[in-house]
């Protein structure tokens, strides 16, 4: 594919393929079979086909999930490769009601008489891995019927689900926020820890911890043997950095409070993860969005620092308090691919930073705090509006999960169609609010 003549067919081929899909004659359309093919085959060449060429092939394939004949349907393994192929490429549908679609094919499959054509673990664990990518979250009985199905093959021998496969189910569940059963995590965790230290990559050790701590499903017993798995495999292995903090935010979620009995358990654990995974200073991220935060607050003369340590995490900025006795104002800055796509909530990773950033510190007032900062952000919302300009910021404080709802400062109207959301929609009534009061007492003023 590195050679641009190689494209060209590729793209020929498809523009094709799509036109196939709307033939007259409907004998002469694509099986689902061979749209599945297709899409597959463009996602592991890395080929990025036209949207409306993937909107087009996507769409003929569910149309046949619907078919009346159930000869023609895809079986699992087709709606699996559909599903992952669109991750791996990052297109989401046009339609999204077309994931949905296939999650509620899937989900018939997995419950279906017949056990042969049930998905494997391979199938269950790609369909939640390209949810994920695609920051789409299924309904609660698809999720449920996956992990059930996950539970049944992990006591099935010959059939079992490799640490891969546990590792990216885990790892969807987490990012896209899914509620997953105590019981389902400990015969994960059990399949798990019996596998050869060998077949395991230090990776899938790290990433389970993670999402276990994500999920609030992580316990020291849990933590003290992933470390343990993990302590025979850094004799030879140096683990990344970003697996390093992996493990570290995992800790950081499991310290106990101050006084309490586990606080002896704990501090082992975390000598021992610093000897597996040194713990490093927190680097230095610059993300779009902080420098229009920054100089909204330069704009407005409030004192603050940029890029504060605070625990595993940095602050974006720290607002420092008004009074004497006041509290500290953590600030993140939060984009549009923060989201999920089809329900108004963030993604796991930053519901969990959310969280861990609101364990920093103590004091009281930040309520307050915060509220009173907002204001002063809404008017420099609308500025930002005029200019053109896009950014998004959430306000968090000490001991409080948001105290203000994350707000986007739209730059443009498709930017704004394609990610209004219920926190973004509160905003805007609470910035019309602010602009309608001050504009009754300016003329109330000159009335008087």
């Amino acid at each position: 594919m590195g050679h641009p003549a190689a494209a060209e067919v590729v793209n020929a081929v498809c523009l094709l393929f799509a036109r196939l899909t709307q033939h007259a004659d409907i004998k002469q359309r694509p099986t689902a079979q061979s749209a599945a093919n297709v899409l597959w085959a463009l996602a592991t060449m890395g080929h990025q086909a036209t949207a409306e060429v993937l909107d087009t092939v996507t769409t003929h394939f569910a149309h046949i999930t619907d078919s009346p004949n159930a000869k023609q349907r895809p079986n699992a393994q087709a709606v699996a490769n559909v599903v992952w192929a669109l991750g791996t490429l990052k297109h989401t549908p046009s339609d999204d009601r077309l994931l949905d679609c296939f999650c509620s094919h899937f989900r018939t499959l997995l419950q279906s008489q017949d056990q042969r054509t049930r998905p494997d673990a391979q199938a269950t664990a790609n369909m939640l891995w390209a949810l994920k990518e695609l920051k789409h979250a299924p309904a609660h009985d698809v999720v449920s019927a996956m992990l059930d199905r996950l539970l049944v093959l992990c006591q099935t021998p010959g059939l079992q689900p490799k640490s891969q496969e546990i590792s990216n189910c885990l790892l969807s569940c987490a990012a896209l926020r899914l509620g997953v059963q105590p019981a389902c995590v400990e015969t994960f965790m059990y399949h798990l820890l019996g596998m050869p230290v060998s077949r395991v990559a230090h990776q899938e050790y790290c990433n389970i911890a993670w999402s276990l701590a994500v999920m609030g499903c992580l316990t020291i017993s849990n933590f003290d043997a992933l470390l343990r798995q993990l302590s025979f495999k850094t004799v030879f292995e140096q683990l990344p950095i970003a697996e390093r903090q992996q493990l570290h935010h995992a800790l950081a979620w499991l310290k106990p409070a101050q006084g309490s009995q586990q606080m002896e358990a704990w501090s082992s654990l975390r000598s021992r993860l610093q000897a597996v995974a040194p713990e490093r200073p927190t680097t230095k991220l610059y993300v779009p969005g902080q420098s229009e935060m920054w100089a909204a607050l330069a704009l407005h003369s409030l004192p603050y620092k940029v890029q504060v340590p605070c625990g595993t995490y940095r602050a974006d900025a720290v607002l420092s308090p008004c009074r004497s006795n006041g509290a500290d104002v953590l600030m993140m800055v939060e984009r549009p691919h923060d989201f999920i796509t089809n329900v108004p909530r963030v993604l796991g990773h930053v519901a969990f930073r959310n969280s861990m950033l609101g364990r920093c510190g103590i004091g009281g007032g930040q309520d307050r705090a915060a509220s009173g900062l907002l204001p002063m952000l809404n008017w420099r919302a609308v500025w930002f509006c005029l200019l053109g300009v896009s950014l998004w910021g959430g306000i968090h404080a000490p001991n409080a999960s948001v105290l203000a709802t994350s707000v986007y400062w739209p730059s443009s109207k498709q930017n704004a169609a394609s990610t209004r959301s219920f926190s973004q929609l509160q905003l805007m009534t609470q910035t019309v609010t602010s602009v309608a009061t001050v504009l009754l007492d300016f003329v109330s003023a000159l009335l008087v």
